[in-house]
């Protein structure tokens, strides 16, 4: 029941959220719109950031569980962008809201959540220095966060992503090449 619960205040958020600006979505739409009280909406979450990390880190992780390689930089990304499109309306109304800087952080913490997945990939199978792989990990979050931003400044466009995607090859190895550095120093 409790999942089901959460299921339901997913769904309506992300359906309430296609519809209007993000400052409307309130807990009280949602709930009345769910016909839960307030307080099992709390039960669940604190507020609606964390509602919409939630979204976001699940989606990341639906991805991996069917199947989704997580080997490269455009696998991760394609884990957060392509569903980002399936929602693109309620995504941009997010990102476009008073509540820019809020957005801006809860999308940092999902980029160190994907770039966590990946570097965890990349470093099977080697030993290094927690704050080497920090360095590291940080250098690509940095390139997902500003990548993701400029995106979406222009209106999540396609052409962004073929740009995103030949920046994806440039770097490819690089992760591993630092890694394979850091070992030697």
């Amino acid at each position: 029941m409790k999942d089901l619960t959460k299921r339901e205040i997913r769904r309506t958020f992300v359906e309430l959220i296609e519809k209007m600006p993000y400052k409307k979505v309130t807990v009280a739409a949602i709930v009345k719109e769910c016909g839960i009280n307030r307080n099992t909406f709390y039960y669940h979450y604190n507020d609606l950031p964390e509602l919409i990390q939630d979204i976001a880190k699940r989606k990341i992780d639906r991805f991996i569980m069917e199947g989704g390689s997580v080997k490269s930089l455009d696998d991760i990304q394609e884990a957060v962008v392509n569903d980002m499109f399936k929602e693109k309306k309620a995504v941009l109304n997010i990102f476009n809201s008073a509540n820019r800087e809020l957005f801006e952080f809860f999308l940092w913490d999902i980029c160190e959540y994907a770039i966590n997945i990946y570097m965890s990939t990349a470093a099977k199978g080697h030993e290094i220095n927690k704050d080497d792989f920090d360095i590291i990990k940080g250098f690509f979050k940095d390139h997902f966060f500003g990548g993701t931003i400029r995106w979406f400044s222009k209106g999540l466009p396609d052409s962004e992503i073929a740009r995103v995607k030949r920046l994806n090859r440039l770097l490819e190895g690089i992760a591993e090449e630092m890694i394979v550095n850091a070992k030697q120093k």
